[in-house]
């Protein structure tokens, strides 16, 4: 404890002291000129003019580089007590995150029969709150962040749009009759006006209207992504866990292989849908569409259950990040000690 209360002591000059490097390199540059210029020193003799130019060469030379330690060590104490206030949101969305894991660590193994919980359904759970978050620092903040953070940062946000992605066809299936082929032209009315849409080619309205309706699906989909109950309820028929991420991917192969081996099924899907009727598409739909949706049921799965499980790997690459930072690693040394106090292993 006395360590700790130490480190908690020196946090103001740790602030100053972060990062080192520029630093590091002025105290060196003084070490190298001053054993150059000593050398060359050692053979002149005391009191002479070239003595005297190379005592003033070590005094300024000295002098700047000192100068230049102290400004440093005052700008880094300003922008690391700056960093503290703008990232303390990111900072405690990646501590409780941790902190939420270990606990759901601690629970699962005393009660390891009932798979209570795991990282996969963590991330998956907690993606709307933390995306907003770990987003809003990566696009804002970024003068605040160090190039290991922003790559980690941008690396989460591609998995995310993986995920995004994966939501949005699952949100999309069910509206691909209307939107492909009987898209509303009422959104078009907000746009342009009347004459013109009336006196416009068919292909031409149509498309304008499928590519807005594809953008209100994307927007219906932004809203599922942000709001946790909305994302539990769509995907409540997929079994986003690490512990199904192998049966996943299993099921899913021997899915292909009976499609492979059942090539008459793909020749039933090549319908004209330009002139299919609504009524004969709705009777193929229900025929296909339950067989269709299990079997890309667990590739999804597998899909969104990896994305999270790189998420996490991610998220614990950051807070080693947070852990060279001042104050922050106090900070997290104690959150994590408090924890463990907690929730002691048994």
């Amino acid at each position: 404890m006395s360590c700790l209360n130490l480190k908690q002591k020196l946090k103001i000059i740790r602030l100053a002291l972060y990062p080192a490097v520029t630093i590091w390199c002025c105290l060196l540059a003084i070490v190298v000129f001053n054993v150059i210029f000593g050398y060359f020193m050692y053979d002149i003799e005391y009191g002479s003019g070239p003595y005297n130019v190379l005592l003033a060469l070590v005094t300024g030379v000295t002098t700047s580089f000192i100068v230049s330690i102290v400004v440093e060590l005052s700008n880094n104490y300003k922008n690391n007590r700056l960093s503290c206030y703008e990232l303390d949101e990111y900072y405690h969305t990646i501590i409780n995150f941790e902190l939420s894991k270990n606990v759901a660590n601690k629970v699962r193994n005393n009660f390891e029969e009932y798979k209570i919980h795991d990282i996969v359904q963590l991330v998956w759970h907690n993606l709307p709150k933390m995306s907003s978050v770990l987003f809003s620092t990566f696009e804002n903040k970024k003068a605040f962040l160090t190039d290991e953070e922003i790559k980690i940062l941008s690396n989460i946000k591609s998995e995310y749009d993986d995920i995004k992605t994966a939501v949005c066809d699952v949100i999309k299936q069910p509206l691909l009759y209307n939107t492909l082929n009987h898209p509303d032209e009422c959104f078009l009315s907000n746009n342009y006006p009347e004459n013109i849409l009336k006196d416009s080619s068919v292909w031409l309205r149509k498309y304008l209207a499928t590519k807005e309706s594809e953008e209100a699906i994307h927007s219906l989909t932004d809203v599922v992504m942000s709001d946790d109950f909305l994302l539990t309820q769509i995907m409540s028929d997929y079994n986003i866990s690490i512990q199904s991420m192998c049966v996943c991917m299993r099921e899913y192969d021997d899915c292909v292989g009976s499609i492979q081996k059942d090539t008459s099924s793909c020749d039933d899907m090549n319908f004209d849908f330009e002139n299919i009727t609504e009524e004969d598409y709705k009777i193929w739909l229900e025929g296909i569409d339950e067989d269709l949706s299990e079997e890309w049921k667990s590739f999804v799965s597998w899909y969104i259950s990896n994305s999270c499980y790189r998420i996490a790997q991610h998220i614990e690459e950051l807070e080693k990040c947070l852990y060279k930072r001042p104050y922050v690693g106090i900070f997290l040394e104690l959150m994590t000690k408090s924890n463990n106090e907690k929730f002691p292993n048994y």
